[in-house]
């Protein structure tokens, strides 16, 4: 199951990740995000629901002493951290005396770090990775779109996770998309985008334009023939209205942002 994404850009950490839960052939969509913020760093795992509980609401972050690197920080004290809280939580596995815990992304200080499941610590070269069954649909995706200037790096995670989704059973949207810039909201279950148009048809045609999913947008409108905003309409930048609002809907859906 999952398809987790990291990618760095311009100093900062970008992570999402889908919300499938799989066990055999069933599939669960789950609320409860494989993604998160945790002070200054952000997360995002496969290989077990209970290992992300566990880092997400458990695990005590250890102080960073200066005299440490950032990665000299993360092998040690960071990984030794993690390992006493799964250890505790009753997740991890000693097998021959082999101790494993399971696989997620890090971000933290404007790099990203892989977490294996013998807690060693990897640092991809190419600034992006992914783990999780669609893992490698997703860094297909990834290697292509940085050839591409004219992306976000939301929307680059956001076509990977799309990818994935294509492509592998294990993945389902909603997706969750997190940032270690504190001051950028988090990109939660996707937030859709609304979309503005003279009927349902003129806006799938937009919608479909833009790529998007069905459950990656909305329509904007209800009434017949007076339409008029739906209740609770919210979005998190301005950039999530697409087609032909008023000056009036467009000042009163980015005022609430």
């Amino acid at each position: 199951m999952t398809c987790i994404v990291g990618l760095i850009d311009d100093g900062r950490v970008y992570i999402g990740g889908d919300s499938a839960g799989v066990a055999g052939l069933s599939l669960t969509i789950r609320a409860d995000e494989k993604v998160f913020r945790k002070g200054e760093f952000i997360m995002g795992f496969t290989s077990s629901f209970r290992m992300g509980q566990l880092l997400r609401y458990k695990l005590q972050i250890p102080y960073h002493k200066p005299e440490l690197d950032t990665y000299e920080y993360m092998v040690t004290e960071f990984v030794e951290a993690v390992r006493r809280c799964l250890r505790d939580g009753g997740y991890s596995r000693t097998d021959s005396g082999e101790e494993s815990g399971g696989t997620f992304l890090v971000g933290y200080r404007g790099e990203l770090f892989v977490i294996e499941g013998d807690f060693q610590v990897g640092r991809p070269t190419a600034g992006y990775d992914s783990v999780g069954c669609g893992y490698n649909i997703a860094r297909g995706s990834l290697f292509s779109s940085g050839r591409l200037t004219d992306l976000s790096p939301t929307e680059r995670i956001r076509d990977a996770l799309r990818a994935a989704e294509q492509f592998s059973a294990g993945v389902r949207g909603p997706f969750v998309i997190v940032s270690t810039d504190r001051n950028e909201p988090t990109d939660v279950k996707g937030s859709p985008y609304i979309i503005a148009a003279d009927d349902i048809a003129a806006a799938e045609e937009i919608a479909r334009g833009h790529g998007l999913l069905k459950d990656e947008w909305i329509y904007a409108y209800t009434g017949h023939p007076t339409k008029h905003l739906k209740d609770g309409l919210g979005i998190v930048s301005g950039d999530k209205l697409l087609g032909n609002f008023s000056l009036d809907e467009f000042a009163l859906l980015t005022g609430r942002i």
